[in-house]
């Protein structure tokens, strides 16, 4: 059977692996995406988040730093660059990478990482601000409701944590 050429039609094919839960497909058809149009900037970026999540941050680092000069700035590549940086413990470059995220403007994964860099260097009320921030913005994103946990139970604080994770479960419908 004959494999489609263009690289969206790769990429096409790709969500198809995904879908059918077949991970070393997806990645593959992501992979000749983008070597058959580099531009595709959706799936570079899935490409490296499968290397990320895959436990390879360097390989999804130089995925996302291949994208052409013209996406290099857009805060999504931003983005994926700085969650590479985190998981490298790279705290000077995913410092920098979020300066330069923030001037784009504010997101929930700009706060998250700012957030998570602050308590790494020992500034939990900093990154408890950061976490609060991102759950009045976008109150479904669970990750930032996570770790005000951690940080609730980590202060020995678990009956304030069980009456702010309910008061936040009370505000959407079942």
């Amino acid at each position: 059977k004959q494999k489609p050429q263009s690289g969206m039609a790769r990429y096409l094919l790709a969500k198809t692996y995904q879908a059918k839960g077949l991970a070393a497909q997806y990645s593959q058809e992501l992979g000749e995406a983008i070597s058959r149009a580099p531009d595709l900037l959706p799936a570079r970026l899935e490409l490296s988040k499968s290397f990320r999540s895959g436990g390879d941050p360097k390989t999804a680092l130089r995925i996302v730093q291949g994208a052409p000069v013209k996406q290099t700035g857009l805060a999504p590549v931003v983005i994926e660059k700085n969650w590479s940086f985190l998981q490298l413990r790279d705290f000077k470059q995913l410092k920098q990478g979020i300066e330069q995220g923030l001037k784009l403007g504010r997101s929930a994964d700009l706060l998250l990482q700012q957030a998570i860099l602050s308590l790494y260097e020992s500034r939990p009320s900093v990154a408890r601000s950061l976490l609060e921030e991102v759950v009045a913005t976008s109150p479904q994103d669970l990750r930032a409701l996570e770790l005000i946990g951690v940080l609730y139970l980590e202060g020995h604080q678990q009956l304030a944590w069980l009456k702010r994770i309910s008061n936040h479960a009370g505000g959407f419908p079942n």
